[in-house]
């Protein structure tokens, strides 16, 4: 019985449930830049826009790096250069529009389709002076979190499995090697 309960703990308590891979578009390296396109793929956004609708707010953050890739499976992966962005969402009542926010500037969205393409889909990501880590050892990795807002103690421990259900993590995916890359203007 406890074996159980334990396991069904650990279901609800899984960050990965809903997102499960990220696919990679255009990468090439635009003047000194890398830039890096990639969308999010089996996301449940009907069940993240009633979430938005019902007044929890969310958080996005993706994040870019360039590692070494080893030549042995098992060796660890050295970040050589990394790109983080995070991105806050909400649900704005009167005006019904979603409004995310990326440092603190506001971006309004008027429709659940816009939002969704705003969040997960032809995402790009520059990473600045990356021409200079092209080397045959080195890959492109990403990973996309949502998180939903942490409530106030009780209420964090009352509704912790509730209302953290639409979390996800996807991982790490990696991309292609950066030796590989076209050049483009």
């Amino acid at each position: 019985m406890k074996k159980l309960i334990i396991t069904i703990l650990l279901l609800l308590h899984s960050s990965t449930v809903f997102a499960q891979d990220i696919i990679f578009g255009n990468v090439h390296f635009n003047a000194n830049n890398l830039n890096v396109l990639f969308s999010v793929t089996d996301v449940k956004t009907n069940d993240i826009i009633e979430a938005l609708k019902r007044g929890l707010e969310g958080q996005i953050e993706y994040t870019v790096q360039i590692v070494d890739d080893p030549l042995l499976p098992l060796m660890p992966r050295e970040i050589i250069k990394s790109v983080t962005v995070k991105k806050k969402v909400k649900f704005d009542f009167f005006n019904k529009a979603y409004v995310v926010s990326q440092a603190k500037v506001p971006t309004f969205f008027y429709s659940d389709e816009s939002l969704i393409d705003e969040l997960f889909f032809n995402r790009l990501l520059i990473i600045e002076e990356g021409f200079k880590f092209r080397k045959s050892n080195y890959v492109i990795r990403v990973r996309v979190t949502f998180t939903s807002v942490k409530l106030y103690f009780p209420l964090n421990i009352i509704f912790n499995y509730v209302v953290g259900i639409w979390d996800f993590d996807t991982g790490w995916h990696y991309g292609p090697k950066l030796v590989g890359i076209p050049y483009s203007e």
